[in-house]
């Protein structure tokens, strides 16, 4: 590679006469510089020769400099031992000398060829110096410029200006860098030599071209002295982001002395990068990449508008990224990973925001990750140089400290005992709805609603208890309500909860907020809820409601004076819902971590979302069904369901609160009484293995569980503290949790994070100090996994043996606490939306089921009974089947719906069936199910059906027909019959004028009736089917004919009267050639027909005509065998 580069450096800018043909030469770069008696100017940088490509050089006019006390504008010059020249075409060896003291002796002489190629024109063949502060100083080849004095040029300005050129009519443009100044109109003749350096702020590093004219004619100027891109090109500069510098000195004549060099500022051409590497993004705070375009650029003459994209890369290390911070962006105007300037931006400073994704476990302070961000255009079809070039990268050191955070969590635990995230502890045993947590700046909140807990209905000093919660951020709210007996989204309209509800094993949930916050919901004896919320790093001085401001002073938080919401004001009221903000954009993160090194595309690769901490859900965690959500802001899930309306004549839900569980004590309990049982009663494993952890306070829990059992005289409620002790050690041991050898030995380790790294890699460690979480401690994994190990769910309910974390149910119970006797059938509360499933909303694919006592297992189970429902009222029902259901919460399932087969139904033709639907009913065993529901499917287009006391009564629509439940518009045609009308609507069958034989009619799994012409025949024979249950008399001719025989088809289903040339159903919407005009919609609920004959085709001026009879003609016509 250096060879090539060499090659082409050395055929780059030749100017030989005959003799040096032979000879490749290029200009030797910083003439002006190389002047023996060149002074720096204070700003100034000497150049180096240390770069110099070996090879020839030529600098007409001037010789090397031959005298050690000479220099320019370098410390050390290599200078001539002798001062001899060779004749033209002559071509000589030299020994050249530095004037560092050393002796002119080897070794530390150098030796050049010299060669003569004309008039005062000599070639040098050099090589790199040594040392970065030589260089070769020359001198005049004659003494005649000495006679010519230097003109003054020190009042021009060089700038430089750059400009698109029109390389074609169509796509291609290119850049021309002009050297511009003014000078006075005297100073026009003066000879000005601009030379072009390739420069950065250490210095220059090569002269790319010079130019040399007068200023006479500005144009003439300008042609002989621009830069092209052609010119960067040969100098092997094919892309942008390299810096640019002009120089400018004048002569009299071409032999007289040289002004003072005047210099251009530097000028970077790209997009330059103004921020500071490495940059330091703390915590959640963001960090800003700042970007300007310093060159112009066209749009091809074909675009009205075009951009420069920048995309942005941050690499993820190949580690457990849910416990390890990553870089995100935030998502700024619809540019997830990038920004991007149009034509008009140019030295527009554009910012990308950098921001740490934080991960879930990280709790240690000196904790620090350093990231590489790469950069780089998109293709740009118009300019070759900015298209896929890539932009200076730029260093992050990312630093998360968490412990401010540490193990703090609010909670409300049965009649609710309260703890504010500062750990203030107070009781809020009163009615109504409250504010437990809300992050304003976020727009996340909870709300709980309080209601007599179990046992107490009939007391008038009942305690409250935790019946329903609402977990709110933008426009998402999901809710679980005992009370109605639902867990649903009411409103997903930004999807920022979508998929962050996760059912853990033992009738737990946790909802996983934005800022980091989990909530924790734990439904006990499905009568009450548990809340805990772990507070997240964006939560700090963030919060307020009963769960504290989290400042780290308990003393300002309210602790139970405040926070009490009326109905109209709360998640739970469906108008306040409705006003509720949106999510803004700005809080949204992306993850664009495609290496391009691996020539990815960035947008493959890119994912975004609300979360700025990230998700470690629990591995056996499902997450919950988030139909109701916008998948993309636009369009509804397929499956959406709407709002839960019992039906009151499925099940009451009064009957489904408990009155109570629990077993009185003979004596009343006293406090030392109550405390001392819930001691013995706590004495287990898990709780012994948790008892001396720092940081959790096991005398909390005692006296909770004492209050409870002097309230209730009972002691069955401590085991939902002994729950509570299980899920808070657990929390302290994980957040405590050292970090993994194996996740360390992928990093590379940077002594101080204060101090810039100088580590190469994409990702690497910053710790400050010696990281003493690495050392053993308290809470070492394997603590962690022995308490997971004796930490069943409910301590399975004493039916069953905690075996790994997981029980292992007794006979006869089930569920994953071994609560649920495998012998008792579900309860349905009900369908969502009365039961009602309208296909002009949802395809009602599947249906959602309400109740309790459901078990997740493999025989949880649907059992479908179908029906036909008619206009009059009358619903007949079809043999049942039984599929299997999917358990979405333990209030909810979801039962799929067959795709419906046509059946039987005596008497009635199709046009008759109003709706269809399914019987419902629920089994944990498939052997004892529960009471039914009944969802009902129609169209509302045709149909309005609603439910009454039990009965579903469906009422027709005008102006549209109907065939098997489905609606179809005016025009419409269904083998062979069109829906026709003006005030009254009906279908009509096509047929023909000409005599035909009397049809054979089919018999149909799939249809059920038949058609002929109006000829007249003899009674025909109506079909048999099997899915239909319905026939329709033939439609005879008016000529005599014998009885159409009946034909077996599972393909026809009907038959129609045809003539007999070969007769075809019609396919188009429009037909000259059939004789009517009308639109053939596809049949969903017939057979696709056949019709074969031996008559001409339809083309040879066959007429079509259409004969109308109503169903209640046709009707009548076949019970009188007419």
């Amino acid at each position: 590679m250096r060879f090539l580069i060499t090659v082409l450096y050395l055929w780059s800018v030749t100017n030989g006469d005959t003799d040096c043909d032979a000879i490749r030469s290029s200009t030797l770069p910083f003439l002006t510089q190389r002047l023996v008696g060149y002074v720096l100017q204070p700003s100034e940088r000497p150049f180096s020769d240390s770069y110099l490509l070996p090879g020839w050089y030529r600098m007409k006019g001037f010789t090397l400099s031959s005298n050690a006390s000479e220099n320019c504008g370098v410390h050390l010059n290599w200078y001539m031992k002798d001062n001899k020249l060779p004749d033209v075409g002559i071509k000589i060896d030299a020994i050249l000398c530095i004037n560092d003291n050393s002796p002119c002796a080897e070794p530390y002489t150098k030796l050049i060829e010299i060669q003569k190629c004309g008039e005062h024109d000599y070639i040098f063949n050099l090589s790199p110096t040594d040392g970065s502060d030589e260089g070769y100083c020359i001198v005049p080849s004659t003494n005649e410029t000495h006679n010519v004095s230097a003109p003054n040029i020190d009042y021009i300005a060089p700038a430089i200006d750059i400009r698109v050129i029109r390389k074609d009519e169509f796509v291609r443009r290119e850049l021309e860098y002009f050297c511009s100044f003014d000078v006075n109109q005297a100073d026009e003749k003066i000879i000005y030599t601009v030379t072009w350096h390739l420069a950065d702020r250490s210095g220059l590093q090569k002269t790319l071209k010079i130019g040399t004219e007068n200023k006479e004619s500005n144009k003439t100027f300008e042609k002989a002295t621009k830069l092209t891109e052609a010119d960067l090109i040969q100098n092997g500069i094919t892309k942008m982001g390299f810096s640019l510098l002009c120089a400018v000195q004048g002569q009299q004549s071409s032999i007289g002395n040289f002004s003072r060099t005047k210099f251009s500022n530097l000028k970077f051409c790209g997009i330059k990068v103004h921020s500071v590497s490495p940059l330091r993004v703390k915590d959640t705070d963001n960090a800003f990449i700042s970007l300007e375009l310093t060159v112009p650029f066209e749009c091809p003459t074909s675009s009205k508008d075009c951009f420069i994209e920048v995309d942005v890369f941050t690499p993820t290390a190949t580690i457990d990224t849910c416990t390890i911070a990553t870089l995100a962006n935030l998502q700024m105007n619809s540019r997830p990973c990038g920004v991007r300037f149009n034509t008009s931006e140019v030295h527009k400073i554009k910012n990308i925001t950098i921001t740490n994704k934080v991960g879930a476990s990280v709790s240690k302070p000196e904790f620090g990750i350093e990231y590489d961000v790469l950069m780089s255009t998109h293709s740009l079809r118009s300019h070759d140089m900015l298209s896929k070039y890539w932009i200076e990268s730029v260093k992050v050191h990312t630093f998360v400290d968490s412990t401010k955070v540490g193990s703090a969590h609010c909670f409300a635990h049965s009649d609710p005992h309260m703890q504010t995230f500062d750990k203030k502890l107070f009781e809020n045993q009163k009615p109504g709805i409250y504010l437990l947590y809300r992050n304003t700046k976020y727009k996340t909140e909870v709300h709980t609603m309080h209601a007599p807990c179990p046992n107490y209905n009939e007391r008038n000093d009942s305690p409250y208890c935790t019946k329903a919660v609402a977990v709110r951020a933008g426009r998402d709210v999901y809710i679980i309500d005992i009370l109605e007996q639902s867990s649903t989204f009411k409103i997903c309209d930004d999807a920022v909860l979508s998929h962050k509800i996760h059912k853990m094993p033992g009738n737990a949930y946790d909802i996983y907020l934005p800022t980091g916050a989990i909530v924790h919901i734990r439904n006990t004896w499905q009568t009450f809820l548990e809340i805990d919320i772990d507070a997240g790093l964006l939560d700090y001085k963030e919060t307020d409601g009963l769960c504290g401001k989290f400042d780290g002073d308990s003393t300002n938080d309210a602790a139970g004076v405040c926070c009490k919401l009326e109905q109209s004001n709360s998640l739970f009221d469906h108008n306040f819902r409705l006003k509720l903000e949106r999510w803004q954009e700005e809080l949204t993160v992306c993850s664009c971590d495609c290496d391009p090194r691996d020539d990815c595309s960035l947008k493959n690769y890119v994912t975004c979302s609300s979360d700025r901490v990230k998700i470690c859900a629990h591995v056996e965690s499902k997450t919950v069904y988030s139909g109701m959500c916008l998948t993309d802001r636009r369009k509804r899930d397929i499956h959406v369901q709407h709002e839960f309306q019992p039906d009151s004549n499925v099940y009451a839900l009064d009957s489904l609160i408990s009155k109570g569980r629990f077993r009185r004590e003979a004596t009343v309990l006293d406090l030392p009484t109550a405390r001392r049982q819930c001691e013995n009663a706590m004495n287990t494993t898990s709780v012994q293995m948790c008892s001396d952890l720092p940081g959790l306070n096991i005398n909390t829990y005692i006296e909770n569980c004492a209050l409870d059992a002097m309230a209730s005289n009972s002691m069955e409620w401590t085991q939902l503290h002994i729950e509570g002790i299980k899920k808070a050690c657990i929390r302290i041991v994980e957040f405590n949790q050292p970090i993994p050898a194996e996740i360390l030995a992928n990093f590379n380790t940077t002594s101080n994070y204060e101090n810039n790294s100088t580590n190469t890699s994409d990702v690497s460690f910053l710790l400050s100090t010696t990281p003493s979480f690495l050392n053993t401690s308290l809470f070492t994994s394997d603590l962690l996994q022995r308490i997971k190990e004796v930490s069943c769910p409910n301590d399975c309910d004493n039916h069953g043996q905690c075996m790994n974390g997981k029980c292992r149910c007794d006979n006869g119970y089930i569920g994953d606490d071994c609560s649920v006797d495998s012998n008792a059938a579900p309860i349905i509360v009900g369908i969502p939306d009365r039961g009602l499933c309208d296909i002009k909303e949802r395809p009602c694919k599947q249906t959602a089921v309400i109740g309790r006592n459901f078990v997740e297992s493999a025989k949880l189970s649907c059992r479908l009974t179908p029906i036909q429902v008619a206009f009059e009222n009358q619903t007949i029902e079809f043999p049942s089947t039984v599929v299997n259901a999917s358990l979405d919460t333990f209030l909810q399932i979801f039962c799929p719906l067959p795709k419906r087969q046509r059946r039987s139904v005596d008497s009635y033709n199709s046009s008759d069936v109003a709706a269809h639907g399914y019987r419902v009913s629920v089994s944990n065993n498939m052997k004892n199910f529960s009471n039914e529901d009944t969802i009902v499917i129609y169209d509302s287009r045709c149909t309005d059906c609603e439910k009454r006391n039990g009965t579903i009564v469906c009422t027709r629509k005008p102006q549209n027909c109907m065939h098997d439940g489905r609606c179809y518009e005016q025009g419409d045609i269904v083998d062979g019959y069109e829906c026709v009308g003006s005030s009254t609507i009906q279908w009509n069958e096509v047929v023909t004028t000409k005599d035909v034989h009397p049809p054979k009619t089919t018999s149909s799994t799939d249809q059920g009736y038949s058609v002929v012409t109006t000829k007249d025949v003899h009674p025909p024979k109506t079909t048999s089917s099997t899915d239909q249950g319905y026939s329709v008399p033939s439609v005879v001719t008016t000529k005599d004919v014998h009885p159409p025989k009946t034909t077996s088809s599972t393909d026809q289903g009907y038959s129609a009267g045809v003539t007999t040339e070969d007769v075809r159903p019609p396919k188009t919407t429009s037909s000259r050639e059939q004789g009517y005009t009308s639109r053939t919609v596809p049949s969903t609920s017939f057979a696709k027909p056949h019709h074969k004959s031996s008559a001409a085709p339809l083309h040879q001026g066959l007429i079509i005509l259409a004969t109308t009879f109503t169903i209640q003609e046709i009707m009548r016509a076949h019970m009188m065998g007419t």
